[in-house]
């Protein structure tokens, strides 16, 4: 019975080694453009979502420096994601008037604030923009 039990514990051991060591290490880069004019295909407004924010100077300096990696200090926020060419962003927080007045098929310029975000749920990374502004 006892090597049964101590058969069992290597495996459990084994299993968490691996688990522990072959987890996917996800980049904190984002698709899409930093700035532009572009057609507007979707738009919606999900409440009350975890993200975490992490500042461009902070993904920076950890691309630099592998050890000053940032830490991800998730937050509940409503979130207003907008999908441009194909690109899905998120708009900033302060942009809620020009968010309200989009209409599919309209062109829009943007501009991307000093931010990525990261939600919790999915794990996607998605650049923070302002409308109307180049």
């Amino acid at each position: 019975m006892e090597k049964l039990t101590m058969k069992n514990v290597l495996i459990l051991l084994l299993c968490v080694f691996c688990m522990v060591n072959c987890q996917e290490k996800r980049s904190l880069e984002a698709k899409g453009a930093d700035r532009g004019n572009a057609e507007v295909k979707d738009f919606n407004r999900e409440t009350n979502l975890r993200v975490a924010l992490i500042e461009k100077a902070e993904l920076e300096a950890a691309q630099k420096d592998p050890s000053k990696k940032p830490e991800l200090t998730y937050g509940g926020m409503d979130v207003r994601f907008l999908t441009l060419d194909d690109v899905t962003y998120i708009v900033h927080w302060n942009d809620d008037q020009d968010f309200k007045n989009l209409k599919r098929g309209e062109k829009v310029t943007f501009r991307a604030s000093d931010y990525i975000a990261r939600v919790e749920k999915t794990g996607q990374n998605y650049k923070v923009i302002f409308l109307n502004e180049l």
